[in-house]
């Protein structure tokens, strides 16, 4: 018995080596949710890109992501510059894209043909896996640093409801208001085990496993096409998800005020594809027109242009969430118009001030 047991194990110890090896030598890296995630002593929960150095993109070795201080992706500070930061998750950061693919990228060149070279430039802070409440964090502690001009921000399919996962015990929400479905003690203790030990963190076979299982799980298919990112394992009041939102996003823009700089709002366009479900930043984005209104808040939805095109286009990476080059691009391209219009006005606005005071 012990005989048969030893022979099984030192089986899949050889079989795990081999993989190992296997992956470590066609240079398959770590994700860079594992690469980039570590913990700010002031905020918990909180996840930031490097400050300096080079990674190689999980999906695509040839790809290196350069980051720079505070925590920017291939892009150092031009002290000489307007600056735009941007914030986001892993649409925006450009998930296992070159830069020149990304739409902070396409921004940057359009910026620079509206308004002349560098005049404003794009500074791209988003990080995988960020909710509102990671930008708002990042904002409290590299913003006054940055001093943007302006602060914009691309709210994905599940930015609240990462937001909620992440911070439900910093979070006075009314007893039992939201629950868990899948936080049972059990089921909790075993992810824990799986996911927080040195093995996990330093395999390239685990992840990889874990990559292509996770293609599988809690995605939303709409045509046989597009893929949404979803929290609807939780079960919420749909007034406690809407005040906590807001609540996020009037803290953002108190931010803004206090140091001088306006926020911008546009989502992905992705959430032009949800499916029925009973999803909190689903429920958010339907009332955050009159929301942001009300705030005084530029806020831009992309999702009737991608209503417009449904499911007929490619728009995101074999067997992932991620948008691919022509998602990325299609979604500068909606967004663009919009957003050079609100730095027309407001540059307008602001040469307005400057000639009064003179």
């Amino acid at each position: 018995m012990i005989k048969n047991l030893l022979i099984v194990l030192a089986f899949i110890f050889t079989v795990f080596l081999a993989g190992e090896v296997t992956l470590r030598c066609i240079n398959y890296s770590l994700p860079a949710d594992i690469l980039i995630n570590y913990e700010s002593e002031q905020f918990k929960n909180y996840s930031l890109n490097p400050s300096s150095g080079d990674i190689n993109s999980a999906y695509n070795a040839k790809i290196q992501y350069h980051f720079y201080y505070p925590h920017l992706r291939d892009t150092s500070i031009n002290k000489d510059a307007k600056h735009i930061l941007v914030l986001g998750d892993e649409f925006t950061f450009g998930w296992a894209l070159p830069w020149d693919e990304t739409y902070i990228h396409y921004f940057q060149i359009e910026s620079d043909k509206k308004f002349g070279k560098n005049y404003y430039q794009f500074l791209n802070a988003a990080t995988p896996n960020w909710g509102a409440t990671d930008e708002l964090a990042y904002l409290e502690q590299f913003g006054s640093y940055i001093s943007p001009e302006y602060v914009l921000i691309f709210i994905n399919t599940n930015d609240i409801g990462k937001s909620l996962w992440k911070n439900m015990d910093a979070t006075k929400l009314p007893e039992k208001s939201i629950i868990l479905i899948n936080k049972r003690p059990t089921r909790m203790l075993f992810l824990s085990i799986i996911y927080n030990n040195f093995l996990y963190h330093h395999s390239r076979l685990l992840h990889f496993l874990h990559d292509h299982a996770s293609h599988f799980y809690n995605h939303y298919y709409v045509n046989n096409k597009i893929k949404i990112a979803n929290s609807s394992e939780l079960n919420f009041e749909d007034n406690v998800a809407l005040d906590y939102a807001e609540q996020l996003f009037i803290k953002i823009n108190n931010w803004c005020q206090a140091h001088h700089a306006k926020l911008i709002i546009v989502t992905t366009g992705f959430n032009a594809f949800y499916p029925e479900i009973h999803d909190p930043t689903k429920i958010f984005l339907q009332n955050a027109d009159a929301f942001f209104r009300t705030q005084h808040i530029p806020y831009y939805d992309l999702a009737d242009n991608f209503k417009k095109i449904g499911g007929n286009e490619e728009l995101q990476m074999y067997a992932s969430i991620y948008p691919n080059s022509t998602g990325a691009i299609t979604i500068g391209k909606f967004a663009w118009p919009w957003l050079a219009a609100n730095l027309e006005l407001s540059n307008s606005r602001t040469t307005m001030t400057e000639m009064m005071q003179h």
